[in-house]
């Protein structure tokens, strides 16, 4: 179970993500529309609620579902909250450099302490890698597994994301390291290929 994650009032999110109101609004009663107008949605009424799905191909969208699942509930409670969705949508869909670099801090920090270890990082990648690898036709036949080619780049990555980032070199990234890190090195952003 994960703490809650940050919320943010209508008006400073709109500040944020540079939204208007009325997008809010329809951001939110997307959620609302998903939910029946509950402010959660758990886990299992997520799974019932697509179960059956299929893409125009006949493909079984279970899988799929359950991977968007994972990527909203932040705090990895088992239960989307209209904050999460909110967050997330925001990141995604209006987000710049350092709204996204918040983003995934916010999903990376599985245990909501506010600070990323190597771990997990190295998690969030080796999570979107296989999400990756769902969309590959190369890796159609088992795409839970991760290559040892991709665990050498997600090594790689996680690595020289410390080196750059963790300048007081306590072993973890706090969030205002990346916010800085992301002013002195720009590049920072080729190495994290799953946001940008």
């Amino acid at each position: 179970m994960g703490n809650t994650i940050q919320t943010y009032p209508k008006e400073e999110f709109c500040n944020m993500f540079h939204v208007t109101p009325e997008v809010y609004d329809n951001m939110t009663a997307e959620f609302m529309n998903l939910t029946g107008g509950a402010m959660e949605i758990p886990h299992e009424v997520w799974t019932e609620a697509f179960s059956g799905a299929f893409g125009e191909d006949g493909q079984d969208l279970a899988a799929h579902y359950e991977t968007i699942f994972r990527v909203l509930d932040c705090d990895k409670n088992d239960t989307i909250t209209l904050d999460e969705y909110m967050l997330f949508q925001g990141v995604v869909l209006y987000g710049d450099g350092k709204i996204k670099l918040r983003g995934l801090f916010a999903i990376a920090d599985t245990s909501c302490d506010n600070v990323l270890t190597a771990a997990e990082l190295r998690d969030s990648f080796v999570f979107a890698m296989k999400v990756s690898n769902r969309n590959n036709p190369e890796y159609q036949g088992n795409p839970n597994v991760i290559t040892d080619e991709q665990n050498v780049i997600i090594d790689i990555a996680v690595q020289s994301i410390f080196e750059i980032v963790d300048t007081d070199k306590s072993g973890t990234i706090e969030l205002n390291e990346f916010m800085t890190a992301l002013d002195t090195h720009p590049d920072l952003i080729t190495k994290l290929p799953f946001l940008f």
